[in-house]
């Protein structure tokens, strides 16, 4: 694929490259996506070995492939799930998420266009997949590509070196955490979040990881920081202020 695109370059035909960056971006995808989906898979060695992925793993393992063909994309979240954006050599931005069971999706792959997005614009977006010093906040106005999201949707786009470096530290701290190892679960959090990524769950993660080690008060700042970031569903939300309840309580009766 990377000898055919590279022929194609030959003719710096902007038209004909995009086609064929296309092209290959949806044969990688149909490849990726042919692994068996497990909640959990997205360790490289893992998913080697066991043949399964996540949308984590779905990512790295598609971007990778798109990067060893030199095809621009970025990384993408959105609550409890992880995608990407293909841009091609005209400019153009397309939805494009790799997570096995997407070929039931009609909307992947679809043209992202201006009038979709509440704030910025698709020429912005294009230009800012060299130049992208931090993470850039798209919101839609009423598209969303998945039927189990109600409304418009809110995502956050990075660099991939930034986006997948910091989930994949956001689920060690998560594996650290649930074995007991909460001082080594707390600096993967922290590694996480001062990559740069405002992304909600690594505040829940990194207060999980606090209130576990006795620091309550760093654990509710935390926790308060999850709250003013969160845009998914209400249970986690109420789960999350059961906590800070919980341990507001529990600093109240210390005095």
């Amino acid at each position: 694929l990377k000898s055919e695109l590279e022929e194609v370059r030959k003719t710096k035909d902007t038209v004909k490259i995009s086609i064929k960056e296309l092209e290959i971006a949806k044969k990688i995808q149909k490849a990726v996506s042919s692994f068996s989906y497990q909640k959990g898979a997205n360790y490289p060695s893992e998913m080697i070995e066991t043949q399964f992925i996540n949308c984590v793993g779905s990512a790295l393992l598609g971007g990778g492939l798109l990067d060893e063909v030199g095809i621009k994309y970025l990384h993408v979240d959105l609550p409890r799930h992880h995608a990407t954006v293909l841009i091609t050599s005209d400019g153009k931005v397309y939805w494009q998420d790799f997570t096995p069971g997407v070929e039931n999706m009609p909307d992947n792959y679809k043209e992202i266009s201006s009038p979709m997005l509440e704030n910025g614009s698709i020429s912005e977006l294009a230009k800012y997949t060299d130049d992208l010093e931090k993470p850039l906040t798209l919101t839609f106005k009423d598209w969303n590509p998945y039927s189990h999201m109600c409304g418009g949707l809110r995502v956050i786009l990075s660099k991939p070196e930034v986006g997948l470096q910091s989930h994949i530290l956001n689920n060690l701290g998560y594996d650290l955490n649930k074995t007991g190892f909460y001082k080594e679960a707390l600096k993967a959090y922290q590694q996480a979040i001062n990559l740069g990524l405002e992304y909600p769950q690594f505040y829940n993660g990194l207060g999980n990881a606090l209130r576990d080690l006795g620091r309550n008060k760093e654990a509710i700042e935390a926790y308060r920081k999850f709250l003013s970031l969160w845009g998914g569903d209400d249970n986690l939300k109420y789960a999350v202020m059961d906590k800070i309840e919980e341990l507001e309580l529990k600093e109240k009766s210390k005095k």
